[in-house]
C-alpha cells in the first residue's frame, strides 16, 4: 500500500512540475531568446523548412534550394505539391538562435518510420534502419531523447523522415526541446503515466473476469473483460512504452500484434453488445466475425507493413459502419425504454465521436491528438456505473426476497399450526366416539344414531380440509371448466342450502335480490364452491342473530356484479391486501375460534380469475364486510 502511495504522489508531483511552452517558430527559424531551457520545455511546433526527397547533405550542395515551409507535426501527404509521388524520404529544418542552454536535448516521441538526426547538416543518430529501399528499411517505434552534440548559440537540426511504404510521412505528435535533467523528468512522466493507464486497464480486466466467475451465468462480464484485456495488451505494444523499449521489440512484430488485439477486441465487443441487446442486435454478426478470425489473423501475421496498411484501411471502414449500427441498434434500444440503454447511448456516442476523430487523425486529415485511451476509460468507467447500479439492485431484491422468506416462513408454520388444530379436533373426536361403541356394544340406540352423526359430521369436516388442500393444487395447474350458462338464483339457493346447518347455528339471516332470469356463463360446481366459501365466511365471522345481504345485477358493461354484504365483525385495514393469498388468515391467532387453514379466499380469487372475473372487498373492523364478485355474462 505505501508503495501505491509513493507512487501516486510522485506521478501527482511530476503532472504539476512541467511548463510547457510553444514558441513561435516561422519560416523554419526559432528564437530563444530570453528562454531558460533549463526550466521549461518547448514544443517545436510550427513552420519548418521542407525538402523533399533531399538529405542535409544534399542540402549543402544545393545551398538550400528547392525547399518549401510546412507545418510540424503533420503528414507530408496532405501538404505535398505531388500526391502522386509521397513514397520516399523528406527533411525537416530548424535553424535555433540565441541558445544558452547547456546539456542541450532533444525528445522525439513516436514516429511510425525511422528517421535519421543531423545538426549542422551532420548526423548524429539513426532510428531504426533507415532506406528508400523497403526490403532494407527497418523503423522503429520507440521515443527517444537525444543530448545534443552542440555549444554554440546558432545551430540548424534537421530530421530526415523515411516513409517507402505508404507515403504518408506521418509526425503525430510534438518534439520537444529542454535541457537533459527536464527531458529525463518528461520521460519518466510519460512512463509514470503510462504504467498507472496499463495498470489501471488490466485491473479492469480482472475485475471483469472475477465478476464473470462469481456469476457464470452473466457471459457479459467475459466478453468486456477480453476487451479490456486485448485493449491493454494493444496498449503494451503501441509507441511510447517502456514495454518497447526494455524488450527491443521489432517494429512489424508490434504492428502486427496491435492488428492482432484490435481485431479480436472487435469480436469480443460484439458478443458483449449482443448479448446486452439481444433483440436488436442481428443474431449471426459475432458469428460471422468469428469465422472470419483465423483468416484475419493468418493474413496479419504474413503480411508485410504496406499490405496492413492496406488491410488496416479496410478494417477502419469495416470498424466504422460496425459502430454506426452498434449505434442505431442502442438508439432502436432506447426508444423501447430498455434498461440502462440511455446510458450505453450516452457512453457509446461519446467513444464513438473520439474514435471517429482519431480516425481522422491517423490518416492526417486532422492533427489535434488522439484521444481514445482517455475514450475507454469513460466507458469503462460508465460500465463500472452500470454494474455498481445493477448490484445494488441485486440487493435490493435480495433484501425483498429474504423479507418474502421470512414472510414465507411465518405463513408456513402458521399454515402447519392451523393444519394440525383443525385435523387432530376431529380425528379426536372421531377416535373418542368410535371406542365408545366399541367399548359398549349395547349402547342404546338413540347415543348410537347420535354418535354416529357425530361421527359423520367430523369426518366431513375432514374429507372439506383434505379437498380444499387438494383444489389447491388443481387450481394452479390445468382445470378443466365445463362453461355453460347457469341461473345466479339457482346457484346461490344451493350454497345457501349448503350451508343450512351453520346459519341455523347461529342464527343468521340470509336475504337475496335480484333478477331471478340473470344468467352467468360459468363452470356450475366451482362457482356454487365459490359461493360457499363467501357465504360460509359471512356466517362464521358474523355475529349471533346477524345478517347476510346478497344482492345481483348487471353493470352497464353487461357484467354480473354480485354483492354479498354480512354484520360480521370486519377486517382489519392492515389486512386486506393478504387476505386472498394462499394461507392467510385474518384470525391466525384463533381469535374467533374459527376453523379452516386459510385457502378458502384464496380458492376464491382463483375460481373467479379462471372465469375471467374480479373479486375486491369492502370492510371496516366492526362494521362487516361487503365482497364483490364481477362476472361477464
Amino acid at each position: 500500500m505505501n508503495k501505491i502511495l509513493i507512487f501516486l504522489f510522485n506521478f501527482s508531483a511530476l503532472i504539476g512540475c512541467f511548463n510547457v511552452q510553444t514558441p513561435r517558430i516561422q519560416q523554419g527559424i526559432l528564437d530563444l531568446s530570453n528562454k531558460n531551457l533549463d526550466e521549461i520545455l518547448l514544443k517545436l511546433d510550427g513552420e519548418w523548412k521542407f525538402y523533399w526527397m533531399q538529405t542535409p547533405e544534399d542540402i549543402q550542395i544545393e545551398k538550400e534550394k528547392n525547399f518549401t515551409f510546412i507545418k510540424f507535426p503533420t503528414s507530408w501527404e496532405k501538404n505535398f505539391f505531388n500526391p502522386q509521388q509521397t513514397k520516399g524520404y523528406a527533411t525537416y529544418q530548424l535553424k535555433v538562435k540565441n541558445n544558452l542552454t547547456s546539456n542541450l536535448t532533444l525528445f522525439i516521441p513516436t514516429i511510425w518510420f525511422g528517421y535519421d538526426v543531423y545538426i549542422n547538416q551532420k548526423k548524429i543518430f539513426s532510428h531504426g534502419k533507415t532506406s528508400i529501399d523497403i526490403e532494407n528499411f527497418i523503423p522503429k517505434i520507440n521515443p527517444v531523447y537525444l543530448q545534443l552534440p552542440t555549444n554554440s548559440e546558432n545551430f540548424s537540426l534537421e530530421i530526415v523522415i523515411y516513409d517507402p511504404f505508404v507515403g504518408t510521412g506521418r509526425v503525430e505528435t510534438s518534439i520537444i526541446l529542454s535541457s537533459l535533467y527536464n527531458i529525463k523528468k518528461y520521460n519518466q512522466y510519460l512512463d509514470y503515466e503510462y504504467t498507472f493507464f496499463i495498470g489501471m486497464i488490466f485491473m479492469m480486466a480482472i475485475f471483469y473476469f472475477t465478476f464473470y466467475f462469481l456469476n457464470t451465468e452473466n457471459p457479459s462480464f467475459l466478453y468486456f473483460g477480453f476487451v479490456i484485456l486485448l485493449i491493454g495488451t494493444r496498449e503494451l505494444f503501441s509507441g511510447q512504452k517502456i514495454f518497447i523499449q526494455l524488450l527491443e521489440i521489432p517494429f512489424i512484430f508490434s504492428y502486427k500484434i496491435q492488428f492482432i488485439c484490435e481485431f479480436l477486441a472487435v469480436i469480443f465487443f460484439t458478443k458483449f453488445m449482443r448479448y446486452v441487446f439481444p433483440h436488436e442486435i442481428y443474431v449471426k454478426i459475432d458469428q460471422w466475425l468469428l469465422y472470419l478470425s483465423p483468416v484475419v489473423i493468418v493474413y496479419i501475421l504474413v503480411s508485410n507493413y504496406l499490405y496492413l496498411y492496406w488491410l488496416g484501411l479496410v478494417f477502419f471502414i469495416a470498424l466504422i459502419l460496425l459502430m454506426i449500427y452498434f449505434l442505431f441498434c442502442i438508439f432502436k434500444a432506447y426508444k423501447k425504454n430498455r434498461e440502462n440503454s440511455g446510458i450505453y447511448l450516452v457512453g457509446f456516442l461519446i467513444v464513438s465521436l473520439i474514435f471517429f476523430n482519431d480516425i481522422l487523425n491517423y490518416f492526417s486529415i486532422l492533427n489535434n491528438g488522439y484521444y481514445l485511451i482517455y475514450a475507454y476509460f469513460l466507458f469503462l468507467f460508465l460500465l463500472s456505473c452500470l454494474i455498481s447500479k445493477k448490484n445494488s439492485k441485486s440487493y435490493r431484491e435480495l433484501r425483498i426476497l429474504g423479507n418474502q422468506l421470512r414472510k414465507i416462513s411465518k405463513v408456513k408454520d402458521d399454515f402447519m399450526s392451523n393444519l394440525s388444530h383443525e385435523m387432530r379436533t376431529p380425528l379426536s373426536l372421531i377416535y373418542a366416539f368410535s371406542e365408545l361403541l366399541v367399548e359398549n356394544p349395547k349402547t342404546d340406540p338413540e347415543v348410537i344414531e347420535s354418535y354416529s352423526r357425530d361421527i359423520h359430521r367430523e369426518a366431513k369436516s375432514l374429507i372439506e380440509i383434505i379437498n380444499d388442500l387438494m383444489m389447491v393444487t388443481d387450481l394452479e395447474t390445468k382445470f378443466n371448466m365445463r362453461i355453460k350458462k347457469n341461473k345466479i338464483d339457482e346457484m346461490l339457493q344451493e350454497a345457501c342450502n349448503y350451508l343450512e346447518t351453520f346459519r341455523e347455528e347461529k342464527n343468521i339471516s340470509i336475504e337475496l335480490s335480484g333478477d331471478e332470469s340473470t344468467l352467468v356463463k360459468c363452470d356450475r360446481s366451482l362457482m356454487v364452491k365459490l359461493l360457499i366459501i363467501i357465504i360460509k365466511n359471512a356466517i362464521v365471522y358474523n355475529k349471533n342473530n346477524g345478517f347476510i345481504k346478497i344482492s345481483w345485477h348487471l353493470e352497464i358493461d353487461k357484467k354480473v356484479h354480485i354483492v354479498i354484504t354480512d354484520s360480521g365483525f370486519g377486517i382489519p385495514l392492515k389486512d386486506l391486501p393478504y387476505i386472498f393469498d394462499k394461507f392467510f388468515r385474518v384470525d391466525n391467532s384463533i381469535t374467533y375460534k374459527v376453523s379452516g387453514v386459510g385457502v378458502g379466499l384464496f380458492i376464491a380469487k382463483r375460481i373467479v380469475e379462471l372465469h375471467g372475473g374480479e373479486i375486491y372487498v369492502e370492510s371496516e373492523l366492526g362494521q362487516g364486510s361487503r365482497f364483490h364478485i364481477l362476472l361477464n355474462p
